[in-house]
């Protein structure tokens, strides 16, 4: 999807869990409190999908971490996003997260 089809999805979600008359609001607060945020607000259910669906087949196919891993090391930051692991990688870099070497992950809180 892209950014702007994400965007108005975003605005429909807000619409309605927060109503039009309601103009000061914070999007990120009112998406996360009023219901799970994954769920409800696309920019987030997007990279949370992406990264549990990566989880699920690197758990269920052990034979291709090595191979994950070997596209990874050739991944260039800033690069088009290319199949599982590009996106894995527009996932992580959305949430300020990097994957820093092997099977790490390192998040803005740390």
């Amino acid at each position: 999807l892209s950014r702007l089809h994400l965007t108005n999805l975003t605005h429909a979600a807000m619409l309605a869990l927060w109503g039009s008359s309601k103009k000061r609001r914070c999007k990120e607060i009112v998406l996360t409190l009023l219901a799970p945020g994954h769920q409800v607000d696309p920019q987030q259910a997007v990279p949370y999908r992406r990264l549990v669906a990566f989880q699920r087949m690197v758990s269920l196919r052990t034979d291709l971490r090595h191979l994950v891993l070997r596209v990874r090391a050739r991944h260039r930051p800033g690069a088009h996003a290319h199949g599982p692991v590009g996106l894995i990688m527009e996932a992580l870099h959305s949430l300020e997260w990097t994957w820093a070497s092997g099977w790490t992950v390192t998040t803005s809180d740390t």
